[in-house]
């Protein structure tokens, strides 16, 4: 499987990505979660299942994670939304005009949101343990834990400004939400009342916890996202 390391100029910084490239014009954006990188072992497995489909896809790092070079103490919601602009117009340059999403956790809510303000953006969306009421998570630092970027009342307020409760019909027929059903960091019970709420389908993957520890739960989740992106 062909990949390499690429550099998407953004403004006068650079989003560092990885680019799993295959011939056609379809692409799935993979968003890891907060503290984490574009070398998340589930993005990783995604790409594999996806390559022989004809599927590209691309990764990259959210600001102030990863290799990003911005300041830890300038992270915003915003900033994360801009990223997604500039990787999809980086894409669609490319030829890549089908773009698909896959999200994990913190991921999950700005995907989301970005697919909320964009509604033509994704062709189809997986959120993995969606972090849906981030305003609650990142009130809990110790629950999150060191290595991700400062989090602060402005960050919080923003998380809250930006959550999503509704969907339109179009946008949650697109969606599929993937949780472990032992996930200690974001509840399940979150995904489960959005998904009842806005008529989501929602697959369980019974003991998984929030990171998919479980190669067996991984690959089933993985599973579950080839066959949402594919049917």
């Amino acid at each position: 499987m062909k990949h390499y390391d690429i550099d998407i100029p953004h403004g006068g910084e650079i989003i560092k990505a990885t680019y799993y490239e295959a011939p056609n014009n379809k692409c799935i954006i993979a968003c890891h979660g907060y503290g984490g990188s574009r070398g998340s072992a589930a993005i990783r497995h995604l790409a594999e299942a996806m390559y022989p489909h004809g599927y590209s896809t691309l990764c990259f790092d959210w600001p102030c994670h990863g290799e990003s070079t911005s300041p830890r103490e300038c992270f915003s919601i915003m900033a994360c939304l801009e990223y997604l602009d500039t990787v999809i117009a980086y894409l669609k340059a490319q030829g890549k005009d089908e773009i698909y999403c896959f999200a994990t956790s913190f991921g999950g809510f700005v995907a989301l949101r970005y697919a909320v303000l964009h509604k033509d953006a994704f062709i189809k969306i997986v959120l993995r343990c969606p972090a849906l009421k981030l305003a609650w998570l990142f009130g809990r630092p110790d629950v999150l834990g060191e290595g991700g970027p400062v989090i602060t009342k402005e960050l919080i307020a923003e998380a809250q400004d930006n959550e999503t409760e509704i969907l339109d019909d179009d946008l949650a027929s697109k969606l599929l939400i993937i949780h472990g059903t032992a996930d200690k960091l974001v509840p399940y019970v979150d995904s489960s009342d959005f998904a009842e709420l806005n008529g989501v389908l929602l697959y369980a993957v019974q003991n998984a916890d929030h990171r998919f520890k479980n190669p067996d739960c991984l690959m089933l989740a993985i599973k579950y996202a080839e066959t949402h992106f594919l049917y």
